[in-house]
């Protein structure tokens, strides 16, 4: 992804060496998580992990619009890599248990979660395909566009996020 974007002008080394980042990030970030999982619930791990990779993809957002360089700086390129891979790395978990906590899980449950996150994963890929009117893949002429993408994904699934804690929120108040 860091290999394409138009500002930063990386080598193919260089952002394979920033997915790394993010990969690593990414692969421990569930035994962090877990560990803290016994002083925190599941709803505020979801909020901080929804706060970095919001915070992450802003970062990289802001950078490619001017407002701010961190795209030119290469160290915050890093560490917003690494953000991102740990904001990723405990989010599904975190959503089985916080569905489980207040819901309940079963298999119909499970296997709608299965297909939404399915489907929303598919519509990335789809939308970076879109062919433009010039006939160029959407994504060769706006390479942000994954971030966008990701960013508006994000901004979605922490607006439903909110919604449900609401919605939980009035529902015991209830009773």
């Amino acid at each position: 992804m860091f290999q394409y974007l138009d500002v930063v002008q990386l080598s193919a080394s260089e952002a394979a060496h920033i997915t790394s980042v993010l990969s690593f990030f990414y692969t421990i970030g569930p035994f962090f998580s877990a560990l803290i999982s016994v002083w925190l619930a599941p709803d505020t791990i979801l909020v901080y992990h929804y706060a970095c990779l919001l915070g992450g993809f802003t970062v990289l957002a802001l950078g490619s619009t001017g407002v701010l360089h961190s795209r030119h700086n290469l160290a915050l390129v890093y560490g917003t890599s690494g953000l991102i891979g740990y904001g990723f790395s405990a989010v599904i978990p975190a959503l089985y248990s916080f569905v489980q906590r207040h819901f309940g899980l079963d298999d119909r449950v499970c296997g709608l979660f299965a297909f939404v996150s399915g489907t929303f994963s598919l519509a990335i890929p789809l939308g970076l395909v879109v062919v433009s009117s010039s006939g160029e893949a959407a994504f060769e002429q706006q390479p942000m566009l994954l971030i966008y993408l990701q960013l508006g994904f994000i901004a979605a699934s922490l607006a439903i996020f909110a919604l449900l804690r609401l919605w939980i929120s009035v529902e015991k108040r209830k009773k």
